[in-house]
């Protein structure tokens, strides 16, 4: 696992997230792309505004966020 990805893992648990692990494949996927920052910002607001607030990021969660920010096509 890349240092980015260690970065990025640690921010959503700072921020009081769980992480499934389908939602780690996907992660995984997209930020071969290079855009692993603004998605997990990206992933953390979308988290934010759930009610109520998911106590674990899941894939669907890591799919919009792509989705919003135009990645969602580097997922197979």
């Amino acid at each position: 696992m890349s240092e980015e990805m260690k970065r990025a893992i640690g921010t959503i648990l700072e921020a009081g997230f769980q992480m499934e692990s389908d939602a780690f494949k996907t992660l995984m996927e997209i930020s071969s792309a290079g855009q692993l920052d603004p998605l997990v910002r990206e992933v953390l607001r979308v988290a934010g505004t759930v009610e109520p607030r998911p106590s674990s990021i899941s894939r669907d969660l890591v799919l919009k966020a792509a989705e919003q920010l135009d990645l969602s096509s580097k997922v197979a």
